[in-house]
């Protein structure tokens, strides 16, 4: 039950992005994701050269990447990450 004219709270959070989180983001969209073997196998993804595999995981936590667990590589864009891009 509501009162009328109050605003209703979401119970969902908003999601806050940084900058570099929505640029990675960008870069998996648009295909730019590199393995980096020298950056290691679990944080080894580099964007420009920049390594970024941190910041790719916790992507994948906030689940707007997936890693496909039959082939590796580089992850893709999940429908949540698109919306988040308006993609």
């Amino acid at each position: 039950m509501s009162i009328p004219g109050t605003a209703r709270r979401s119970t969902v959070p908003a999601l806050r992005l940084t900058t570099r989180q929505v640029w990675v983001l960008q870069a998996v969209a648009d295909g730019r994701l590199e393995y980096d073997v020298l950056l290691g196998e679990l944080a080894g993804f580099a964007v420009d050269g920049c390594p970024v595999g941190w910041t790719v995981i916790g992507l994948a936590v906030r689940g707007l990447v997936v890693f496909d667990p039959l082939r590796p590589g580089p992850p893709r864009l999940a429908r949540r990450g698109a919306a988040v891009l308006g993609r």
